[in-house]
């Protein structure tokens, strides 16, 4: 098949700094993989071919990247959200529109038999006429709300009706797609308790990575993920203000530490990582740095998209800790048998005092997560599921 991958914002990256921009590397490659003639359009973003991944660019068929022009300044009145689409696209997807036009063209020359659209943002630019695969990444009203909280904005109510009406617009560019590919289980029963056909889960993993030889000889909990991360901010706000002073004073035989990119404006939490956790930043070859039987803390209540780090962490024997809730994108986890996951702040504390104080507990979970990586996700492993996805598409589009 020819097929025309559309990512917004991002391009392909098999070395991402971010969920996203693997997502679509990931996607792009399965596609490459199975056979089928790959075109890649990246909209939104300051990015020029030339700035792509080699092996993506070595494996596409052709790649067009369509820049945004200068943000345009937003004049709409309000009350033209409650019904119109077009102004739900300039406020959420500043510019986009612009972009459509550009688009139509780039797949009338390419005729692709699909356009696999990467995120809620790209399907704004694809003509309705196309046929669709969406690959669904969150929702994008959720995520504007947690970042509120985070920053601890107050929403009026002109807020909440937008948030409202993106929600409404979200589900109804959703429906354009022949299939939806979802990162996260628990998303996908929400679209189909909401009435939407044909969706699959495919979790977001990266190319296999070989078994971890190093074990850890202590306990180590790390704050891993790029700060800029929505559901990191999120999650290490509250590990400070809700279970931090439940075991800081509990000499607990731990060290903390911190992986991933790191923060350029100094937030109240981000201040206190700096004191309490040693810094590594952005390092890319992490078996330079994980041991088998070290913990990574994500206390994350909100079902928004996927955690990524979660696959990455189980593939270096990494254990991953959070509450019930944050595990529901991806049911492959098993708390006590591969990971650690309570209910409250004090249950999270009670698991961090299990994994410090017992070495046995450390080296079977990070074992079992290791075991849980390699048969649930490996790059490999996901293969048939494409393949699954293009064939209910080809089904839906012959009826």
């Amino acid at each position: 098949m020819r097929i025309t991958l559309i990512c917004s914002n991002f391009s392909p990256r098999k070395n991402a700094a971010n969920g996203g921009e693997l997502r679509f590397w990931q996607d792009f490659m399965s596609l490459v993989r199975l056979g089928h003639e790959v075109h890649v359009i990246v909209v939104g973003a300051d990015i020029q071919p030339d700035d792509i991944e080699p092996g993506v660019r070595e494996a596409a068929a052709s790649v067009n990247c369509i820049p945004l022009a200068k943000p345009e300044v937003q004049t709409l009145d309000w009350w033209k959200l409650l019904y119109s689409n077009d102004a739900l696209t300039k406020v959420f997807f500043p510019g986009f529109w612009r972009l459509r036009d550009a688009v139509e063209r780039i797949l009338t020359s390419i005729n692709p038999d699909y356009v696999w659209a990467e995120w809620i943002g790209a399907l704004t630019v694809i003509a309705p006429s196309r046929k669709v695969i969406y690959s669904h990444h969150d929702f994008y009203y959720k995520v504007r709300e947690v970042r509120d909280k985070v920053r601890g904005a107050k929403r009026r109510f002109i807020d909440q009706l937008r948030e409202n009406r993106l929600k409404q617009y979200e589900l109804m560019l959703s429906r354009k797609g022949l299939c939806t590919v979802c990162v996260s289980d628990s998303e996908r029963q929400e679209f189909e308790a909401l009435g939407v056909r044909n969706v699959s889960y495919i979790p977001i993993v990266s190319e296999t990575i070989p078994p971890p030889s190093v074990q850890t000889d202590t306990g180590r909990i790390f704050v891993f993920g790029t700060w800029h991360n929505t559901a990191m901010r999120s999650s290490m706000k509250h590990f400070r203000e809700a279970i931090w002073n439940l075991i800081e004073h509990s000499a607990l035989p731990l060290e903390w530490h911190q992986v991933g990119t790191l923060e350029t404006q100094q937030s109240d939490t981000w201040k206190w990582v700096q004191e309490h956790f040693v810094l590594h930043g952005f390092i890319e070859d992490l078996d330079s740095v994980f041991r088998i039987g070290d913990a990574s803390i994500l206390p994350y209540k909100e079902n928004t998209g996927f955690r990524t780090r979660f696959v990455i962490a189980a593939a270096y024997g990494v254990v991953n800790i959070g509450y019930n809730e944050t595990f529901l994108c991806a049911p492959e986890f098993t708390p006590g048998r591969n990971c650690l996951a309570g209910q409250t702040p004090q249950d999270i504390a009670n698991l961090i005092q299990q994994y410090a104080s017992d070495p046995a507990l450390r080296k079977r979970l990070g074992e079992a997560a290791r075991e849980l990586y390699e048969n649930e996700f490996s790059f490999e492993a996901q293969l048939p599921k494409y393949a699954r996805v293009l064939e209910q598409a080809t089904a839906r589009n012959d009826h």
